[in-house]
């Protein structure tokens, strides 16, 4: 093997394996909620609209039904049906915005990944004015009393990425 056959060889390695450092790192960090009794919150700021965003909400399915979901029984059929219905109802008690932003939730999906151990709600968000510089406010401790901590992403003109070292918390949208 020539000396730049070597050389090419060893900088398509190289990039080779940054990819696929920074794609286990990425995918490692947005599960990072999962190990920490945590939940995780994605808002996404529509690019052409300011008032208009798409909400994500994912948990850990042992902290949102205290089970493992798999069970048969009638009480845990049950818990789940009730959990999976308040999120679908009232997930502005959980996610919210100040009030004169009027905001409407839209609900568009619901899955329950037995594969990853969490469950995943998701919204379409209108709200009568411009989201950027707002306020959102988390509120997991009313019916989600293991979730210790939240993790979140807000992305409108900059990305925001945090999380809140309690069930409860606010932050704002940039």
């Amino acid at each position: 093997m020539s000396f730049y056959s070597k050389k090419l060889m060893i900088g398509v390695l190289s990039t080779a394996l940054i990819s696929v450092s920074f794609q286990a790192f990425s995918s490692s960090s947005s599960k990072e909620y999962m190990l920490n009794n945590g939940a995780y919150v994605q808002i996404d700021i529509s690019s052409t609209h300011n008032n208009k965003a798409e909400l994500e909400v994912k948990m850990p399915i042992m902290n949102a039904y205290g089970n493992d979901g798999k069970s048969q029984k009638p009480e845990d059929q049950n818990i789940r049906n009730d959990v999976d219905n308040y999120l679908k109802n009232n997930i502005s008690t959980i996610v919210s915005f100040e009030k004169d932003l009027a905001c409407k939730y839209e609900f568009k999906k619901f899955e329950y990944d037995e594969q990853d151990k969490e469950i995943e709600v998701k919204f379409n968000l209108i709200c009568k004015s411009d989201l950027h510089g707002k306020k959102v406010n988390f509120d997991f401790s009313n019916k989600f009393k293991n979730i210790q901590k939240i993790y979140y992403e807000l992305e409108g003109k900059h990305e925001v990425k945090n999380s809140l070292s309690q069930n409860k918390g606010n932050a704002v949208i940039q």
